[in-house]
């Protein structure tokens, strides 16, 4: 995260740089507009102020929203699966709560996640 940190004001506040941002911004919107089929993304957010924004962002674009409490098992589960398909790309709005569903693509093979806040995975 300290990339993006252009600098720090004088009551501490830090200012992000904008073209940094901007530049991981357009790599994401091209890495979601390579998918053929949206209903192949799925959304995951866990916390309670984003799923109101995932809710509109998949009806938008089309994917499928996992909002609410992920159910462990989700995309690794073969035999009783919750969903129907296996998805080409998740996106998850904080990898620190939603660490179950980061892990759980990288078990089944699905090979991009992409992370909206810059939390790390401990």
């Amino acid at each position: 995260m300290a990339s993006y940190v252009f600098g720090r004001r004088p009551d501490g506040i830090h200012v992000i740089d904008m073209d940094k941002t901007w530049q991981k911004i357009v790599l994401a919107a091209r890495m979601i507009a390579a998918i053929e089929n949206p209903a192949d993304i799925a959304v995951v957010c866990s916390r309670p102020y984003g799923q109101r924004a995932t809710l509109k962002f998949c009806r938008y674009i089309g994917a499928t929203a996992i909002a609410g409490r992920y159910v462990p098992g989700t995309f690794t589960n073969r035999i009783n699966p919750p969903l129907p398909w296996s998805p080409r790309m998740i996106i998850c709005n904080d990898s620190r709560e939603d660490k179950q569903a980061v892990l759980e693509s990288a078990y089944a093979n699905i090979p991009v996640s992409l992370s909206l806040t810059p939390t790390l995975l401990s």
